[in-house]
């Protein structure tokens, strides 16, 4: 049999902290991440806050609907490792009640944590991205290469950088 002892280090720390964000957002919260001490919120009506939690009465609010075509609602929120590089990807409320459409009715926005201005990743347009591979390792002002996983099943690589353009861009399912 294996024998497993739990032993703590005094100098280790615990790997999750609790600590209170003195903020009430106006609307309810629609999607939450949060990565190396920054959170993600993106609020129903399509604004995304920027919490900070070493500054954590700095809050940063962009309203998303001034980067998101008419009539789009935000259905996925995900943020890299570091907490740098924000995407949102959106669908229009059309789409949203009937999500077997083909049609092409799908946004994709890249924010860095730097920057007040989202940028529409326009190599994704119409395709719904659902899901987001990550590389960890990746330290730079760019997201890395990256994964992209659409709703009709296509896989794309791309990196994007600070600015939220696709730095490249290829199909690999």
């Amino acid at each position: 049999t294996t024998v497993f002892i739990n032993t703590l280090l005094e100098n280790e720390r615990p790997m999750f902290a609790k600590q209170k964000v003195a903020y009430t957002p106006q609307y309810p919260v629609h999607h939450m991440c949060a990565q190396s001490g920054r959170i993600a919120l993106v609020l129903v009506n399509n604004t995304l806050l920027r919490i900070d939690t070493q500054l954590p009465d700095n809050i940063n609010e962009l309203d998303l609907n001034k980067y998101l075509s008419a009539g789009y609602k935000i259905q996925r929120l995900f943020v890299d490792p570091t907490g740098c590089h924000i995407l949102v990807s959106a669908v229009h409320k059309d789409r949203e009640k009937d999500p077997e459409r083909e049609d092409n009715n799908a946004e994709f926005v890249y924010v860095h944590a730097t920057s007040a201005k989202p940028r529409q990743v326009t190599k994704t347009k119409g395709n719904f991205i659902t899901a987001v591979g990550w590389c960890i390792s990746n330290t730079s002002q760019t997201t890395g290469p990256i994964l992209l996983g659409t709703s009709k099943g296509f896989i794309y690589e791309t990196e994007i950088n600070q600015s939220g353009t696709e730095v490249y861009w290829k199909q690999v399912r």
